[in-house]
């Protein structure tokens, strides 16, 4: 599954911090940075297809709701999936930056184990997540919560 990946501030910072122009003014801008599980943080990100950007920040979170919150916050520039943060965008929370730009496209993998006999359960998550990824793809609610048993919520 591909996903369109998109920089976003609150009005309140950009108001403060003023609205970068042009994707190299990023570096001059706070950045919400992440952390993958293995400790490394996200700080040469990928802008368009061709072009990396570097990011700094004082602010490194290892969740994109965390992430989602710190910047309608005002804590800086963050770099989400258009489908996040859409809400946010069509009520004035958030403004999407460089519209002009080609976004990047990043990739989704669900990875398991091959193996010839997969438990049941395992089978029906793996079910379960590729019909709720194409869904998420499809009708962009990526950010609703799907009750099975109890809440789940996506981590895209």
């Amino acid at each position: 599954m591909s996903e369109t990946v998109h920089f976003f501030a609150s009005p309140e910072y950009l108001a403060r911090a003023g609205t970068p122009q042009t994707p190299e003014e990023i570096s001059d801008h706070n950045s919400i940075l992440f952390r993958y599980p293995n400790g490394r943080i996200f700080n040469e990100v990928p802008f368009g297809q061709d072009m990396v950007l570097s990011v700094k920040g004082n602010l490194c979170v290892n969740n994109l709701s965390v992430c989602l919150e710190a910047t309608l916050a005002g804590a800086g520039i963050a770099m989400m999936p258009l489908p996040f943060c859409q809400d946010y965008v069509k009520t004035g929370q958030l403004e999407m930056l460089f519209k002009d730009s080609a976004p990047y496209e990043g990739k989704c993998y669900l990875v398991y184990p091959s193996r010839r006999y997969i438990s049941l359960a395992s089978q029906r998550f793996i079910d379960h997540m590729l019909i709720e990824l194409e869904n998420c793809s499809q009708t962009a609610t990526c950010n609703q919560i799907a009750k099975i048993r109890g809440a789940i919520k996506p981590l895209i």
